[in-house]
Order: structure tokens, then C-alpha cells, then sequence
């Protein structure tokens, strides 16, 4: 994830060096900047599209197999 987060980074900071203004941020300022908004952007992304746990489900399915195997078969389930 982190290696994708620079490489998209530096790629965005090349194809945009055209547009860097010095009078407003240092480059190392501006860098940093693109960079944390990647990552940033990455994170919410990740969070948006990641797979919650339906924990209601996942006992509904423990319930639904067989009712008379032990303690320990439950918990491996």
C-alpha cells in the first residue's frame, strides 16, 4: 500500500511540476502535501470498500450447522 502511495505520488509530482509556484510553498512543502493527500485518499478508499463483518450472520450460519456437535466444533467454526 505504501509503495503505491509514493509511487502515485511521484508520478502526480512529475506530471504536475509545470505547475508548482514557488511564491506560494517550498517544493519539499508542496511534495509532502501531494503526498499526504495520496495517502489520505488511500485510506478512504479502503475504508469505504472494505468488507465490514455481519457478526449476526456468521452465528446465524454456526446455528444453522449441526445442532449437536461439541463446545470446541462451535468455536472452530
Amino acid at each position: 500500500m505504501s509503495n503505491d502511495v509514493i509511487q502515485e505520488a511521484f508520478v502526480q509530482i512529475w506530471n504536475n511540476a509545470s505547475e508548482f509556484r514557488p511564491h506560494i510553498a517550498k517544493p519539499l512543502t508542496w511534495m509532502t502535501s501531494i503526498t499526504r493527500y495520496r495517502a489520505l485518499d488511500r485510506l478512504a478508499h479502503e475504508k469505504r470498500y472494505r468488507d465490514p463483518i455481519d457478526f449476526d450472520q456468521e452465528l446465524n450460519s454456526v446455528d444453522a450447522e449441526d445442532q449437536s456437535a461439541s463446545p470446541e466444533a462451535y468455536a472452530i467454526a
